[in-house]
């Protein structure tokens, strides 16, 4: 896989990397900075860089209210600092899942100020 792709989140978890856009007609400039964007391994779209880095943030970089959004959504989230176990929600509410089993968690208050949040593949 390209190691230029990174994981981002938005509204939808996508792959994406940098890429230089199509020629603009108006200001014809091929160098029009943007990310391509892969949703579910297919090529969805490309975006210019404001559009983009506005409504997305890459992976291990998210706020608790990302990795809320994403648990509630179905996802597996972490913090980069862990260094196993993930959590989702369920129907209690939010899971701690480690190797040794699963029990219900609250988040500190470090938990939820950390910006370094990221989705869980494992």
């Amino acid at each position: 896989m390209n190691d230029r792709i990174q994981e981002y989140v938005g509204f939808l978890s996508a792959r994406a990397f940098e890429a230089p856009g199509p020629v603009d007609m108006q200001t014809r400039n091929p160098d029009k900075p943007g990310y391509v964007v892969c949703v579910d391994g297919k090529m969805a779209t490309w975006l210019p860089q404001h559009v983009f880095e506005a409504d997305y943030q890459q992976s291990g970089r998210l706020g608790f209210e990302h990795a809320l959004f994403l648990a509630k959504n179905g996802k597996k989230v972490a913090r980069v600092t862990w260094r196993s176990g993930h959590v989702i929600c369920g129907p209690e509410g939010l899971m701690m899942i480690t190797r040794t089993g699963q029990r219900l968690w609250r988040p500190t208050h470090a938990d939820m100020l950390a910006t370094d949040w990221r989705t869980h593949d494992a």
